[in-house]
Order: C-alpha cells, then structure tokens, then sequence
C-alpha cells in the first residue's frame, strides 16, 4: 500500500455561491491568506470575496494535488 497523508479543515461549506462568503470567513481567522490553485482553476470569485474583506493574499498555481512539502518550502 502506498503511504499518503490525507488532512481536512474544521469546516467544510457546500451550496451555491458559498465561494462568495470566502472573505468573511477568512476575515475571522486573520488578514492574509495563502491560494493553491491548479494552473487552470477559475478563482475570480475567490479573489474577489477576499478583496471586499480587505484580505491580503498571495496566489500560487500548481499541477496536480498539493502535497505538504510543496507548502512548506514556499512557507
């Protein structure tokens, strides 16, 4: 079997428009904020929620899956 680390967030929101809420929640947990997309993901909306709530963020594009390294190197 291979090994694999598989690792999830407290809360998990489903539903229409729920990406437009992304900065308020975001809000409650600090100021900035780190975005990992794939190099083709659509994150207009994203950007644009955190920008109302005056969120300070970086984008990072990858291929494939994150893997925890990865991040941690750029951290």
């Amino acid at each position: 079997m291979m090994d694999f680390e598989f690792s999830t967030s407290n809360t998990i929101l489903f539903g229409a428009g729920k990406i437009r809420s992304v900065g308020k929640i975001a809000r409650t947990l600090g100021r900035s904020a780190l975005v990992i997309a794939g190099k083709h993901a659509e994150i207009e909306t994203l950007i644009a929620s955190l920008k109302s709530d005056s969120i300070f963020f970086e984008v990072l594009r990858i291929h494939g899956e994150p893997i925890l390294s990865t991040i941690q190197t750029i951290l």
